[in-house]
This record gives C-alpha cells, sequence and structure tokens, in this order.
C-alpha cells in the first residue's frame, strides 16, 4: 500500500464523520485498479448508481428558509442489490488495514451551524458470517442545520462531499468521491 494512501485514510477518519463499509476489508479482496476515484462536482444533488459504482446518493434540502430557522439536510445513500454499506458510527474502532471509510462532509454559508450529530435508521445484521451491523437499501441520514437570524436574503449553496465505498459477499470496490450540491433560497 502507497504510504501517503495510508496517510490519507487515517487524515479522512480523524477529521470526518466516519462510516465503515461492508465486512472487515481485510479479509476481502479489494478492486486496486485505481485508489480512489475523485468525481467532479454533480450538477445537482443526485448520483445515479453505475455497474462500477452500485450506490446511488441524494442530497436533498428545502427550497427555501427563512432567516433565523433549522432545516434538515437529508444524504440518502442507496447500495444496489448485494451490496451493503456499514452505519454511521463515530465510536466505531478502525484497524488500520481497514480500507473504505464512508465520510459526509457538508460544506455550509459562513454562519450557517450545524446541530447535533448525523441520524439514520438502525442498522442490520448483514447476511454474512460475521453478521456485523450495515445498511442495505436506501439509507437516510439526516443533520440539522441552524440559519442565523441575521442571514441576508439569497441564494446559497450546499454542497455536501461523500466518499464511500460498497462491499458484497465476494469483495469491496475501489472509494468513490461524488460532490453534490443544491441551492436554498433564503427569505425573511
Amino acid at each position: 500500500m502507497n504510504k501517503n494512501w495510508g496517510l490519507s485514510i487515517g487524515l479522512l477518519a480523524t477529521l470526518s464523520t466516519t462510516i465503515g463499509c461492508g465486512p472487515d476489508s481485510s479479509s476481502l479482496p479489494v478492486d486496486t485498479s485505481s485508489q480512489a476515484t475523485t468525481i467532479p462536482d454533480e450538477s445537482f444533488g443526485v448520483k445515479s448508481a453505475t455497474a462500477d459504482d452500485p450506490v446511488h446518493c441524494e442530497l436533498r434540502i428545502p427550497g427555501t428558509v427563512s432567516a433565523g430557522a433549522e432545516f434538515v439536510v437529508q444524504i440518502t445513500l442507496s447500495p444496489q442489490a448485494l451490496y451493503e454499506i456499514k452505519p454511521l458510527d463515530d465510536s466505531v474502532n478502525r484497524s488500520a488495514i481497514e480500507l473504505g471509510p464512508t465520510t459526509l462532509n457538508l460544506t455550509l454559508p459562513q454562519t450557517w451551524v450545524l446541530k447535533g450529530p448525523w441520524k439514520s435508521p438502525p442498522a442490520q445484521r448483514s447476511a454474512q458470517a460475521d453478521r456485523h451491523l450495515v445498511h442495505e437499501g436506501p439509507t437516510p441520514f439526516e443533520r440539522t442545520v441552524v440559519v442565523p437570524q441575521a442571514t441576508p436574503r439569497g441564494n446559497y449553496l450546499m454542497l455536501c462531499t461523500v466518499t464511500y465505498q460498497a462491499c458484497n459477499a465476494r469483495q469491496c470496490l475501489r472509494n468513490q468521491t461524488h460532490k453534490l450540491s443544491m441551492n436554498i433560497n433564503v427569505v425573511d
């Protein structure tokens, strides 16, 4: 493994809320044809699943919000059939050899504030032998954002950078990174 890649994984785990993905990656083959793929910014808040990347991603926010209000940002990760991702859990202990951490990083307009941790539905037991906790199918991750009362009216950009690795019973695929963005209008 490239030393810089190992450092990058460690940095991501330290700086971001992390979701592990699939079974213990040390026991499964990993597609190493590319260490990570960075997809250019998506023009909308949606990234469709493909044969090489079997996870559909969607960012949802309200179109309009009042200054001084709170709203919920929802990122839905939807692995296709037979693929899974681990649940969001800040207390998970990662080994240095575990690959593919999933991160959800919100970039907010200046002065806007995140309130509380990410929330998601309860995880289920994997069908794999070790029965680790996973999410299969559409899984919404939600977080509250506070828009300060002093926020001027106007259109603001919300950006979420999503990095994950989809796993099935035979392998963990290479990491994928997507930047999902949407505009939100602040009114009085």
